[in-house]
């Protein structure tokens, strides 16, 4: 069978092997009842006098060929956008009104009406293929023996088709829909994902949640149904023949491919891997030959993207041993990891010699500009002189000057727009290596990330065997706890009357930036940011929004009994803060600022190194905001203790850690040896 007639003449269909437990790829006719009429119709597109519109008229009242104004979800081209017939009657008649009028000449309006009539004879033909096709979906539908069938239906479609208990497929397709379309084929062994993990390593763009969508993805075309359902059978087969060697074909030898990648990714210059054309269409091969920068850039994205397919690999523990694969990705990434730090390093360096040669560029670029302007000024009014001017001898002159100058005008503006062309091409490379540092970080993060989560992980099988109680953890951290209790837990009026010298007030304004000092001024947390006690007007009364500079403060001082809101600065004479009452909105503080236990390193916002750091500052902001949103259920006290070592402040601002681990032992004698010391009790 040829495959360029599949959805043409024929459907491709999976179907059981009479008498057996095998499937093979078959095919079905695609009947064509209306072949007579239409050729009838096409006899009207060929008579020089009929036009789209009155072919229209007569598609519209026949009697069996009006089903072609009928709506078909059908793609003409299933890479493209745009696709399927869904117009009214109305709406085609429309789009044919065979109106020539405006249209110049004899001939121009002739070829004007065959192409109209040709747009509607290709349209006619696709929607008399749609409804063949239409109803075989129907027969292969009511078929029991036809397991699966082709179609170039518009859109999303995943059909499920289980082929025995431990086997199924899922045909997943979105045709029509330009660089969003897609056609894979999935399949379930056992209860598992078959995943191509080769795949991570063999296309030099490639995603990881597109790879564990599907076990083999097809080229966007008719003739891929054969490659599809060709795929389905052998695969299934051997499942049913001889599972171990199925086993080893779609599970190891993936494995093993995708180590062999990460290896070669690692330690080569210079490597092979698939490409893509526009439009999802694969083509060969492609030699990667990246500079040292893109290539170390590389190595960090799929060494370091390669964690992420640990659980996927994991899954199938039960039925091949998976332990070394795991270890030779966190190996891998143990080596690329010095790799992508050092490279940091240099690509900052890059990027300061870049950035010292744009601000020359721009230097140059300003003194043209202005010595353009000068050229300007000074041409025009020599032009306004010699057309003043009476003296044939004074006329010369003026214009021998002019001349010189404009040859000196034109040097200008060339060096200015060489320069200009110069300046713009040094910003593309410095955006160009911004984004590889900011790539590059991300990596070194992600391994990071990685790393602390199993060293938790591996610490939280020995909590069981920790000494550690909430009694010794609370003592040795009480200035931490007292700020911990004084954000969350919900005081009484009472005992805030009663703890209230000793409870953490806490700053009462937001994060703020201060541009003349280069820093970021931020709060601590405490009573003003608790949002779990009755704030009533003894409560609030507590604090002060005291701005000096409103005319109401003129030589007041501040009440002595009273605690700020926002704060003065000193270098503005404004105060800042952006806060005027009580509490403040934990949430929002937040989500704008990193409150990072190690704040310094991540601070600075100007000079040198600023696009460095602030990027660092995104990336843990990004991460700092999971693990403060983040639900945890009950934690043990050795892993709160682990916690408090190295995410103080996450302690310190998830809500679910307190009110599902620590509020419970905060009882109302915890409270009082908390802040009632024997001493002042």
């Amino acid at each position: 069978m040829n495959p360029s007639q599949i959805n043409e003449e024929v459907i491709c269909v999976l179907v059981f092997i009479e008498n057996t437990d095998q499937i093979k790829v078959d095919y079905i006719e695609i009947e064509k009842g209306l072949e007579k009429q239409f050729k009838g119709l096409l006899s009207l597109f060929e008579k020089p006098k009929t036009t789209a519109k009155g072919i229209v008229q007569v598609i519209k009242k026949h009697k069996k060929l009006k089903i072609l104004f009928e709506r078909y979800d059908y793609c003409v081209s299933l890479n493209k956008p745009y696709q399927g017939f869904y117009s009214t009657v109305e709406e085609i008649e429309s789009n044919y009104p065979s109106d020539f009028s405006k249209i110049d000449g004899l001939v121009k309006k002739e070829k004007a009406k065959q192409d109209e009539k040709e747009r509607l004879l290709n349209q006619c033909k696709h929607r008399l293929q749609a409804y063949y096709l239409k109803k075989a979906y129907k027969k292969c539908a009511r078929d029991k023996k036809i397991l699966a069938y082709s179609h170039r239906r518009v859109g999303w479609s995943a059909p499920k088709y289980p082929l025995n208990d431990d086997f199924s497929i899922q045909l997943k397709t979105n045709f029509g829909y330009g660089s969003a379309s897609y056609f894979y084929t999935k399949i379930k062994y056992k209860g598992l994902d078959i995943i191509p993990f080769s795949d991570w390593v063999n296309y030099r763009i490639s995603k990881i949640y597109e790879i564990v969508q599907y076990s083999s993805k097809h080229r966007l075309n008719n003739e891929s149904w054969q490659d599809a359902m060709e795929y389905i059978a052998k695969a299934y087969n051997l499942s049913v023949e001889h599972e171990a060697l199925f086993v080893q074909n779609y599970i190891i030898k993936q494995g093993e491919e995708m180590i062999r990648g990460l290896r070669k990714i690692l330690t080569n210059k210079e490597i092979k891997l698939k490409g893509y054309v526009f439009l999802n269409q694969e083509r060969g091969y492609v030699d990667l030959k990246e500079d040292q920068h893109n290539l170390n850039e590389f190595r960090g994205e799929k060494i370091s993207g390669a964690l992420e397919l640990i659980p996927y690999i994991q899954q199938f523990k039960h039925l091949i041993e998976t332990e070394g694969y795991v270890e030779e990705i966190e190996a891998c990434n143990i080596e690329v990891k010095p790799i992508i730090v050092e490279e940091q390093t240099n690509v900052r360096q890059v990027l300061e010699r870049l950035n010292t040669e744009k601000d020359i560029l721009d230097r140059r670029k300003r003194l043209l500009s202005i010595r353009l302007q000068e050229y300007q000024k000074s041409r025009a009014s020599l032009k306004k002189a010699i057309n003043g001017q009476n003296g044939i001898h004074d006329k010369v002159k003026l214009k021998e000057e002019l001349n010189l100058q404009n040859s000196d005008f034109k040097k200008v503006k060339t060096e200015l727009t060489e320069v200009a062309k110069e300046y713009r091409q040094k910003s593309l490379n410095i955006n160009r290596h911004e984004k590889i540092l900011e790539n590059l970080v991300e990596y070194e993060l992600k391994i990071n990330d990685y790393f602390e989560e199993k060293r938790e992980a591996e610490w939280s099988d020995l909590d069981d065997e920790s000494n550690i109680g909430i009694d010794s953890l609370i003592n040795s951290n009480k200035p931490f706890f007292k700020e911990l209790v004084s954000l969350h837990y919900p005081f009484s009026k009472e005992e805030l009357i009663k703890y209230w010298d000793n409870l953490i007030y806490g700053d009462a304004y937001y994060s703020t930036s201060l541009g003349d000092t280069d820093t970021t001024y931020q709060p601590s947390f405490g009573l003003c940011w608790n949002k779990n006690i009755d704030w009533d007007s003894w409560l609030s009364g507590k604090w002060v929004y005291f701005d000096p500079n409103d005319d109401i403060n003129q030589n007041k001082e501040f009440p002595s009994d009273k605690l700020h809101i926002g704060f003065w600065n000193p270098f503005t004479g404004i105060m800042e803060g952006g806060a005027k009452s009580v509490p403040l909105d934990l949430g929002k503080e937040i989500k704008n600022t990193l409150h990072n236990t190690d704040k310094e390193e991540y601070f600075p916002y100007s000079g040198e190194g600023a696009f460095y750091y602030g990027t660092i500052y995104e990336k843990k902001h990004s991460r700092f905001l999971v693990k403060v949103k983040k639900t945890y259920d009950e934690l043990s006290i050795p892993a709160v203790e682990r916690m408090l070592k190295k995410d103080r402040m996450v302690i310190l601002l998830n809500r679910s850690i307190w009110e599902n681990t620590l509020q419970k032992y905060f009882t109302k004698e915890v409270l009082e040896e908390l802040f009632m010391p024997e001493s002042d009790s």
